[in-house]
């Protein structure tokens, strides 16, 4: 994103962090205007809801743990 739209580091980040944020709002709108099924298909659905919000959260807790995006100061 810093070199296809030439700009500077933070930015990036911050292009990068409000895409992913408006995303995310995206979902939780469409998950809480959702509409029940019936019968099985509720459960499925459901199901299928609750793990995409689990894999967001892992990605979102990996990026914090890892320390792939870590800043070093002074390098």
């Amino acid at each position: 994103m810093k070199h296809e739209l030439n700009i500077c580091d933070q930015e990036a980040i911050e292009k990068a962090t409000d895409l992913v944020n408006d995303e995310i709002k995206k979902f939780l709108v469409v998950q809480r205007f959702m509409p029940i099924f019936e019968g099985e298909m509720n459960e499925i659905v459901q199901n299928y809801v609750d793990g995409c919000k689990t894999w967001i959260s892992g990605i979102h807790d990996w990026g914090l743990l890892s320390g792939r995006y870590k800043v070093l100061r002074g390098k």
